[in-house]
Parts: C-alpha cells; structure tokens; sequence
C-alpha cells in the first residue's frame, strides 16, 4: 500500500513540473514576442488612408479597451500609444489623417491575422497629391462653387 502511495506521489510531482516549465516557457515567450514587436526595426510605408475607425472591446467584467485602426491601400495599421517608442499622442495623430490623402507612415511590428496585430503608427508625414494637396478633411478639399 504505502509503496504505490509514493508512486502517485512521484507521478503528481512529476506532472507538476511539466506544467510549471510549461506555464513558464509560455510566460517567457509571451514576454519577448511583446519586446520583440515593440523594437522592431520601423519602415516607412506611402500609402493613402481609405477609412479609420475606433475599435472598442469589453470583457466579461466590464472592462473595456479601445485602439485606433487606420485603413490604406496597401495594409491595415493600428494607432496607439507605445511606452518604449515614447508615443503618446495616438488620438491627436488619428484625427489629423483623413480619408483620401497620401502619407509617409513610420510604422513597426508585425501583422498576425490570428491575433488581431496590426503594425502600429509612429508618426506619420502627410505627402501633397493632386487629390489631397492639403492636409485636410475631403470637405474642406472640395472646390467652392
């Protein structure tokens, strides 16, 4: 009796081990693919903005979160702030783009369809075109009759 007490023993403890490297391991890459998106090498991107929105999720405590989504021609992006890029200012950058107007994106990241990654906005430069010679709203474009 007492000896397959100490074999459950020794298979729980054994159990127990696995679990916790494996909890581990996961924290660990958890950890450096959150550093390894945030300090990514940025890149440039030209592309014009076709739609932005404001995407706002809850939990099942109530608790809501909200980031900006710029839509282009080339890819989606998101816009939020970064603690280690020192930006901040995510809600003055989303209105200051507009639909139909050409910019100079600085973004980094990656994309990951499964989880909802988008790359994110630095900052981002507008670039004058015929159709947005100014940084403008398309109302505010619109010749005078």
């Amino acid at each position: 009796m007492r000896h397959s007490f100490h074999r459950a023993a020794r298979r729980h403890s054994i159990f127990s081990g696995v679990v916790m490297t494996a909890v581990a391991v996961g924290f660990a890459g958890a950890v450096g693919g959150s550093i390894y998106y945030q300090t990514a090498q940025p890149e440039t991107v030209r592309a014009m903005v076709t739609d932005k929105e404001r995407q706002v999720s809850s939990d099942t405590d109530g608790n809501t979160s909200s980031k900006y989504i710029v839509f282009t021609d080339k890819e989606v992006f998101e816009n939020t702030d970064s603690v280690m890029r020192g930006k901040w200012r995510s809600s003055d950058l989303q209105g200051n783009l507009h639909a139909g107007c050409t910019y100079d994106f600085n973004v980094y990241g990656f994309r990951n369809g499964f989880f909802s990654m988008y790359r994110n906005i630095v900052d981002a430069k507008h670039v004058s075109t015929e159709a947005c010679p100014t940084n403008k709203p398309a109302s505010a474009r619109a010749p005078q009759s």
